[in-house]
Order: structure tokens, then sequence, then C-alpha cells
């Protein structure tokens, strides 16, 4: 189990002059990567609830954040709209609302072998994460069905406890014999 935000578990520690230096690891976790890609974890987050923006981040087998990033600049933690693609995106997109899942999708074709993610976001949309490059657009919102400002079945009695709670979602990549995500 890791600490979330706390201090020792900022990305500072490993990584000083990120612009994401005074984010931690995990914050309001709600997706995990599963297949410890590159051994390393990889939490999808929604430090602000599922309406603010939203982190992913890698994180070392010890729940740090990670310790010679590939991108100082980026330091394993992936947040909101600070962590596009230098010097350019390829197509616009940003952790603009929670993250609710990450996926593997590969390791970059551009000879880096560096982890290659999707991000699935609160409202819909996907976006692409690069270890070394950074953030692009994948998909825009509403591609997937959204969890953010989603409203309790009119049939659920509206003063259970569970009513508002946050969702638990994942997801999942088949590579065979189609990739479908």
């Amino acid at each position: 189990m890791y600490s979330a935000q706390s201090p020792l578990f900022r990305t500072s520690i490993h990584n000083s002059s990120a612009v994401t230096a005074r984010f931690t690891g995990v914050s309001n976790p709600l997706g995990l990567s599963i297949n410890n890609a590159f051994g390393r974890l990889w939490p999808a987050n929604a430090p602000y609830r599922l309406e603010g923006i939203g982190s992913s981040t890698i994180l070392d087998p010890t729940g740090e954040p990670l310790a010679g990033a590939p991108n100082p600049m980026i330091g394993g933690v992936y947040a909101g709209a600070l962590t596009g693609r230098r010097p350019n995106q390829v197509i616009p997109g940003a952790l603009e609302t929670g993250a609710v899942g990450t996926a593997l999708l590969c390791r970059s074709p551009d000879g880096s072998k560096k982890a290659v993610f999707a991000v699935v976001l609160a409202d819909g949309s996907i976006v692409q994460e690069q270890t070394l490059q950074g953030l692009d657009g994948l998909a825009p919102a509403g591609t997937v069905s959204p969890v953010v400002d989603r409203r309790p079945d009119k049939d659920l009695d509206k003063d259970r406890e569970d009513a508002h709670a946050t969702p638990r979602v994942g997801v999942l990549l088949n590579y065979a014999p189609t990739r479908s995500l």
C-alpha cells in the first residue's frame, strides 16, 4: 500500500525540476496497470475528483515517484496540460479530467523502446502517454462512456450511501485477433 498525498512521495524527491514536482505518485487512484509493465506500477489518478485534472504516474517498486525518469521535466508524473508532448503535440490532448484507467499499448515504435500507454479519462477521452515524449490526444471526450457528471439511475434510492460513490472502472487491451481497447 502506498501513501497518497504524503510529502515523502512527491515527484520532487527524485525530480526536483519537474513541472509536476508538487504532485505525488498516488492521489485518489482509480486504476492501476495490472501488467507491471517494464517493472513499474502505473496508477491512474483523479487528484481533484473526476471533474478536475487527472494524473497518470510511473512508480518505482517502492511506491515512490520514478527515480531516473526518462524525461526529468515530466518526472514520471503526467498531469493535466502540464506534460504535453514536447516540442509539439501530434494530436491535441491532456488529462483534463480524472484518469480512470491505463493500458499498455506497446514499446514506442520510435526506437527509444519506452513504454506507450493509453489513459482513459472520466470525460470519455483517451490520451496516449509516451514515457519520454509526453502526452498526445488519442480520442475525444465521449469516445468511451463518460463517468464524470454521471447521475444515479432514476430507479435508485438517491439517499443510498453509494448513490454518489466514485466509480471504479478498468481498461483492458486485447491484442489478438485484432487490437481493441
